[in-house]
This record gives C-alpha cells, sequence and structure tokens, in this order.
C-alpha cells in the first residue's frame, strides 16, 4: 500500500510540475504584442509611386517584442536583433476558416508594420471570404510566443469615390472636386509625395472633410516644395467615424494620386493628370462643348491622345509654347492599320487647327477625333525634363461631359522608374528624332 500511495503522489507531482507549465505558458509566455491591428477599405487609382490600385481591403498589424528588452522597435535601420525578431514572426488573419499570411514591410514610418491589401472584387477572394465585412483575428507567432487581437471589420461600407476634376492654377491653387456618394467622409488628408523610391512623404495635412481646395504655394510651409521639381499629390477621403481595431480609427477611405510640378506666376489653370504604372497620363476631368482645356503633360515631347470610352471627341488642337524650331507633326490614327499615320501637316506653335474644318485642306475628311498623335520635337531642343511650362497643349471637344482619356508619351529610352522619370518623360537628349516621312 505504502509504495503505491508513493507511486500516485509522485505522478501527482509530474502532473502539477506539467499543468503548472503548461498554465504558465498560456497565461505569461508571450513577449510579442500588438500595437495595432486594424481593417479598412481604400479605393486607389492609378498611380506611380509603388500602390497596387483597385477597391481593396487593407489588413494592418504593428507589432513588438514585450520581453521588457525592446519594448517597441522604432528605430530605422532596424537594428539586426530587431530585424531577425520582424523575419521571424509570421501575422496570419482569420475570418471564418481561412486565414492570409501578413507581408512585412520594412519602411522608415512603419518599421513593425505587417500588411495585406487583396482585391475586393476578385472572386478567389471572396469565395474564400464570403464574410470578410465581419470582424478579422489576428494572429503573431514567434518561436514559441504568441499574441492574438481582433480588428473590427468594414460592415456595411462601399467604396469612397476618387476625386475629379483636379485643376493647378499659376497662383498655386489646386482644386478638385469630390464625387456624390452616401458614405461618410469625416476629413480630408492630402499628402504630398516626391519620390516613388520610397514613396516618402514631403508634406502632409488633414483637411475638413468635403475640402475641395488646398493651396500649394501658401498652404505648405516654405522651403518643402521646390520649383520645377516634380510631386505627386495624394488625396485621400477618410471615414474615421466608426473604424475598429486597436487603436479605433479608419474604416473606409479612397486614395487619387496627382502628377504636377509647381506653376510660375501667371501661368493658365491646366488639368492634371495621375500618372500609371506604364507612365501614361489619365484625365478625369469635365469639358464643356467648345470650351479649351489645357492639358499639362509635365513635359510632352511627342505623345498620343485618345479619348476614353464614351467620352466628347476633340475638335482642335493648339500648342501653346515654342519648342525648337516650333513645328509639329500631326498624325492621325489609321484603323486599316492600327497605327498612326503620317499626315504632311506641320503645326505652328499658338496656331490653333480645328479638325472639323482644317483637315480638307489636306485631303482629309473633317471629323472631330478620337484619336491623333503629336510628333516632331528636334534633339537639339534638349527640353528641361522638369520644366512644366515646356510643352502644353490646349484641345477642345465636340460635346459636354467628361474626359477620361489618355496621353501616352512616346520613349524611346525607359530611365529608372522614379516618379521624376516617370513624370517627365522627358526624350531630349535620348535620341528621338524628327518623325517625318513625307
Amino acid at each position: 500500500m505504502e509504495k503505491i500511495k508513493s507511486y500516485f503522489n509522485c505522478l501527482l507531482s509530474v502532473f502539477a510540475v506539467c499543468f503548472g507549465c503548461l498554465f504558465t505558458n498560456l497565461t505569461w509566455a508571450s513577449p510579442i504584442e500588438f500595437n495595432l491591428a486594424l481593417v479598412f477599405r481604400d479605393n486607389r487609382g492609378a498611380n506611380n509611386v509603388g500602390r497596387t490600385e483597385g477597391d481593396r481591403l487593407v489588413l494592418i498589424a504593428h507589432v513588438s517584442r514585450a520581453d521588457g528588452g525592446n519594448e517597441e522597435i522604432t528605430t530605422w535601420p532596424l537594428l539586426p536583433a530587431d530585424q531577425t525578431f520582424l523575419d521571424n514572426t509570421i501575422i496570419s488573419t482569420t475570418e471564418g476558416n481561412n486565414s492570409i499570411n501578413l507581408l512585412p514591410f520594412y519602411q522608415p514610418t512603419d518599421p513593425t508594420e505587417f500588411a495585406r491589401a487583396p482585391v475586393i472584387n476578385n472572386a478567389g477572394f471572396q469565395s474564400a471570404f464570403p464574410d470578410y465585412r465581419n470582424d478579422w483575428t489576428f494572429t503573431a507567432i514567434n518561436g514559441s510566443d504568441f499574441a492574438t487581437a481582433v480588428a473590427q471589420g468594414i460592415g456595411s461600407v462601399d467604396a469612397l469615390p476618387l476625386v475629379r476634376n483636379p485643376v493647378l492654377k499659376g497662383n498655386g491653387e489646386l482644386t478638385w472636386d469630390i464625387p456624390s456618394t452616401s458614405e461618410t467622409i469625416t476629413n480630408v488628408r492630402l499628402q504630398i509625395i516626391r519620390d516613388s523610391d520610397d514613396a516618402s512623404v514631403w508634406y502632409s495635412d488633414v483637411l475638413p472633410g468635403g475640402t475641395t481646395s488646398f493651396n500649394i504655394k501658401t498652404d505648405v510651409p516654405s522651403g518643402v516644395l521646390e520649383d520645377g521639381v516634380a510631386y505627386a499629390v495624394r488625396i485621400r477621403l477618410e471615414d474615421r467615424s466608426s473604424g475598429g481595431g486597436l487603436d479605433g480609427s479608419l474604416r473606409n477611405r479612397s486614395s487619387t494620386f496627382i502628377n504636377f510640378i509647381p506653376l510660375p506666376p501667371g501661368s493658365p489653370d491646366v488639368a492634371l493628370p495621375s500618372v500609371d504604372s506604364n507612365g501614361v497620363f489619365n484625365f478625369d476631368v469635365d469639358v464643356t462643348e467648345g470650351a479649351p482645356v489645357i492639358l499639362d503633360p509635365l513635359v510632352a515631347v511627342g505623345y498620343d491622345f485618345e479619348v476614353g470610352a464614351g467620352d466628347p471627341l476633340f475638335t482642335s488642337i493648339k500648342i501653346l509654347t515654342d519648342v525648337g524650331d516650333s513645328k509639329y507633326d500631326l498624325l492621325l490614327f489609321d484603323s486599316g492599320i492600327n497605327d498612326y499615320l503620317d499626315t504632311g501637316i506641320d503645326l505652328m506653335a499658338n496656331i490653333g487647327f480645328n479638325f472639323l474644318s482644317d483637315l480638307s485642306a489636306f485631303g482629309f475628311t473633317n471629323s472631330a477625333l478620337g484619336r491623333f498623335s503629336i510628333r516632331g520635337i528636334e534633339e537639339s531642343a534638349f527640353l528641361d525634363p522638369t520644366d512644366v511650362t515646356a510643352f502644353m497643349a490646349e484641345v477642345t471637344f465636340n460635346s459636354t461631359g467628361a474626359f477620361t482619356g489618355t496621353m501616352t508619351p512616346l520613349v524611346t529610352q525607359v530611365p529608372e522608374p522614379t516618379i521624376l522619370a516617370l513624370m517627365s518623360l522627358g526624350l531630349a537628349g535620348v535620341g528621338y528624332r524628327r518623325y517625318r516621312h513625307r
């Protein structure tokens, strides 16, 4: 009996030790913690600053070590130990029965950030996460250490619209329109970005919801922006009225990217484009029949004009600036060969050419055009690729409506994909020859 009793007591001791270890693990052995767990909707427009476009569900987590040795990871570049900590940390987020692994982003502004942004309207995503609007559970694992957090889902919110009609004036005023929406807009966040290599934010400001103007010369502190330097402005419409997650903010936003170079005083108002990752200028502006609109492609040494589906058609073109010999070639699009046809038509700077009346003199049918091309600037012109006044074009349309067309630059040598290169698309000095086959 004594042997049995002794054996039973030994088992109890082993069980107590094991149970204690298990309890300790569950309760205390978690030197990793969430500083942020957030889910929101982000409708992103075309851009060349490294942000994948589309209507996306953004899943973000910030984590840090909570072992007393390094409470927060805030230095940049990351210390080797911190880098190892992040590299060895796996963060997944779950809704329903499926999960997504988040990816680390080692960037100066968010050195502890892990994120993923799947496209909401993707069939595969909606099949895997039919209840994606619900709350999401975040799990962080680093070896035997773990932590969890729950982020409030986006609920019933729909995508916020992108802003329209961006116009830059010579006095520095940037204006835009906010399309009608039933969604809440609590504020407008304006960020000016300079370098696409790391999408560095040069200036940031939070404006009241419904704001539709900002002056880049008077509202930005002196010395922040440089004349003749290419920038992109990110206009974010945000809903922070009912955000969830650990920080209790942001449920919905849209991100419109507009490219610009500060204009010199006295410049005319110009309609600004968004430049996409392919270097194409994308416009979304309202036009009125017969009223001139100045399109600002920053620097255009040769480019193709094309309206969007259902847009008003072009009825005239006037090149506003003398460049080189002040002569340019007008090419018409030939659907039969699916290419542009050299017409032998010269355009002179500051002299308008009307497609409804002037084409017949050269043997072509007078007609409003959906596509045409401007070519023919000599190598010797050496256009400054940072000078926004180097080349501007004024166009008119045959009806009132929205112009959602594009201007595609003609590039013979693709430089490094910085904002400056993608926005200026300067061909001066890279071997572009005058295109003239009579």
